[in-house]
């Protein structure tokens, strides 16, 4: 009887592991098709520039003749959107 329980447990424990192990694999299957999707429809504001072998995207407001550069943080998913409204008293002046 002690040897059927284990084998029953060992079975229930090997499929759950499967099981996890599917899933896991399923996930990142449909994680990478939909980040390819994403990235196909997603168009980058500003424009894009090469720095030091790197595209860089860049924006740029206002005409004058001194140059304001913020810079953010990580995990600022949007830069640009969030200084936006930092930007806006400076764009008389600056660039």
């Amino acid at each position: 009887m002690y040897n059927n329980a284990m084998k029953t447990l060992k079975k229930c424990c090997l499929g759950f592991i499967s099981f996890i192990l599917l899933f896991l694999v399923a996930t990142f299957i449909f994680h990478c098709i939909s980040l390819e999707k994403e990235q196909a429809s997603l168009t980058p504001m500003g424009q894009t520039v090469l720095v030091n072998g790197h595209q860089m995207n860049i924006y740029v407001q206002g005409k004058g003749s001194e140059t304001i550069v913020f810079l953010s943080g990580a995990g600022i998913a949007s830069p640009i959107l969030d200084f936006k409204n930092v930007s806006i008293p400076y764009r008389k002046d600056t660039r």
